[in-house]
């Protein structure tokens, strides 16, 4: 490798860090998992119907990259845009604008509807990815996120299964609008600073495939384990396993946005599936594979889950649980995910 090459990748992993290193799978990870879950919406549906749209389509890709814009130049609100309550402020901004009759709604709220739906996907994707998948990484590989969320992405782009740079269009004013609703201190500018910085670094990558093999070749080696499942559907967590589970959030979100109540339908997944059983002989091992986990539409009170739930085993008593949020949120108010874990027989 030339010296010049080398400083070309230096170059690109630094300006890529500053965007792949924050909590959460990698920027074209989220693409991939996003679009994945368009394809797994209900054949006829509503939603489905919706992404024949190809604009909508690129609108909600390019959204799904939007909370890790705020990484990418150093501002705040790259956090607050990975959160609910961000998702639940967009909806509020949005309503004031266009009103929540999806048969009044303009091309143009139809668009940002498109959006709203891609920054809703990547702060959920990111949740299931480090609580679950990342988990698994640290068991198995013995490495944490600073290694597995880049390499996964550079990983992705590499293998050929995404290449998707979706046009650098996006509803900078009502993004702007919504982040200052929830609180934030940012301008039109900074967020579209942002957004242009993750579209030049992050999502161009497959245009430098001499760079991403050097780039693969180094970090693959440290995660074979990881390299292996990362496109496991069956390992909670991956980037296959998380399409199902979006695909329900964008629906439920839809269904927020026409101004309807999804209380009734707010889980949309548990694990282990029924009528698969855990295995309470092994209940002391702390892998993860011993956890019931619970996915919701939209984030929900942690409390108002504990206070209405009872687990029983097989013959219909009572079980002791230890509950836990997602990974970076704990017990915070509202989360998109819940595991359960059953205390071990004294």
């Amino acid at each position: 490798m030339s010296h010049i090459q080398k400083r070309f990748i230096c170059f690109l992993v630094c300006s890529y860090g500053m965007i792949a290193s924050s909590w959460g799978c990698g920027v074209n990870s989220h693409l991939w998992i996003t679009d994945s879950a368009i394809c797994q919406l209900p054949v006829g549906s509503k939603l489905r119907v919706f992404y024949e749209d190809q604009t909508h389509v690129n609108l909600t890709r390019l959204g799904s990259a939007f909370p890790d814009s705020g990484y990418a130049i150093n501002h705040p609100y790259g956090e607050v845009a990975h959160w609910p309550p961000f998702v639940q402020a967009y909806v509020e901004d949005f309503h004031d604008r266009y009103g929540n009759d999806e048969s009044a709604w303009s091309e143009v709220a139809y668009d940002e509807v498109a959006f709203i739906l891609g920054v809703a996907a990547h702060g959920y994707e990111d949740e299931l990815f480090d609580s679950q998948f990342l988990r698994w990484v640290e068991q198995e590989d013995l490495e944490g996120q600073d290694i597995i969320d880049p390499a996964i992405d550079f990983l992705l782009i590499y293998e050929g299964h995404t290449e998707l740079l979706p046009p650098l269009d996006f509803p900078s004013a009502s993004a702007t609008s919504a982040l200052q609703r929830a609180g934030v201190d940012v301008t039109e500018a900074e967020v579209s600073t942002g957004v242009a910085r993750v579209h030049q670094f992050a999502l161009r990558l497959s245009q430098s495939p001499t760079t991403l093999q050097a780039l693969v070749e180094r970090d693959a080696p440290l995660i074979p384990w990881a390299t292996q499942h990362y496109l496991n559907r069956n390992i909670t967590g991956s980037l296959a396993h998380e399409p199902a589970r979006v695909a329900a959030l964008l629906e439920g979100l839809f269904d927020r946005l026409s101004g309807l109540s999804i209380a009734d339908q707010v889980i949309s997944h548990v694990n282990p599936s029924v009528p698969k059983r855990l295995n309470r002989d092994g209940l002391s091992n702390r892998d993860q594979s011993q956890w019931i986990t619970f996915y919701f539409k939209t984030g929900v009170l942690h409390d108002s889950v504990i206070e209405n739930l009872i687990l029983r085993d097989a013959t219909g008593e009572p079980v002791m649980y230890h509950s836990r949020g997602t990974r970076w949120g704990g017990v915070m108010a509202t989360l998109d995910c819940l595991k359960f874990r059953l205390r071990p027989h004294q």
